[in-house]
């Protein structure tokens, strides 16, 4: 994997000025601090960016569920919020965290820096008093779990959210040493919610991981908005096209403000 460099690093006046009118540079610039109990090394693969008024912590129940959808976030898009309102209402969830990896496992080179799609995000949840937002050091479902299990009561159930064809990648494609004990491990850990896209996810009943089907969840959203990528709103917002109907309009209006994607090359980033 490759190391993404800090992202105080980066000097850019103009940036900076942004990302300072938003509070997003203070809290980049601020000291890790972690309470009595959670190991420091733990407390440093995770950041709020956002939390939630009325999550999981505000309702304080014996056994809350929290729905996890990450993702590079480049850019947040409605249909990334799609799939958390539908989650909050069709799987039970008290709360769904959005979470935005410093190292994505597969995706190296972003136009937008980790500093602008923090402010993106945390931009695009506001709205929702049910919706956080956090950075995590990595980006495989194990490891962010792992980070952010410690901020969550004992008993919490989590449910990571996920689109039909990363479904497929993770349960059916991907080259595990060992896919027993890998799936072993995931649903001993968490639960799956998959959203239709182009379609539900199909689970073979010949495939290990049927064997853990009760724990996989079938997601709707809307039709209009299972379309809805983030590819898609670069490549229109290259072309000088609108992007209205597929961003919240903080988040247009965030990426005009930083004249972002305007390039081909972004497009397939």
């Amino acid at each position: 994997m490759v190391s993404r460099p800090h992202p105080r690093r980066n000097q850019n006046p103009s940036r900076r000025r942004c990302l300072r009118g938003c509070g997003l540079l203070e809290w980049l610039e601020r000291p890790v601090r972690f309470a009595g109990g959670i190991l420091e090394a733990a407390a440093q693969t995770f950041r709020w960016i956002h939390r939630a008024s009325q999550g999981i912590w505000a309702q304080s129940l014996p056994a809350p569920r929290l729905g996890v959808l990450s993702g590079t976030f480049n850019p947040p898009t409605r249909g990334h919020l799609a799939v958390g309102a539908a989650a909050l209402e069709q799987l039970g969830l008290q709360e769904v965290l959005f979470v935005l990896p410093e190292q994505p496992p597969h995706r190296h080179v972003l136009e937008a820096s980790l500093e602008q799609r923090a402010a993106m995000l945390r931009a695009a949840v506001a709205a929702e008093p049910r919706f956080s937002a956090a950075i995590t050091r990595g980006g495989l479902l194990l490891e962010i779990h792992e980070a952010i299990r410690a901020h969550y009561p004992a008993a919490t159930t989590f449910v990571f959210l996920v689109g039909r064809d990363a479904a497929e990648r993770i349960l059916l494609g991907w080259p595990y040493p060992d896919l027993a004990r890998a799936l072993a491990e995931m649903f001993a850990r968490f639960e799956l919610g998959v959203a239709d896209r182009q379609g539900p996810f199909r689970l073979p009943s010949h495939a290990p991981a049927a064997a853990y089907a009760s724990r996989i969840h079938r997601l709707r959203i809307p039709a209009a908005l299972e379309e809805v990528s983030a590819s898609r709103v670069r490549e229109q917002i290259a072309r000088g096209e609108s992007v209205a109907d597929l961003l919240p309009a903080e988040v247009e209006a965030f990426i005009r403000s930083q004249a972002l994607y305007r390039t081909p090359e972004a497009c397939s980033r």
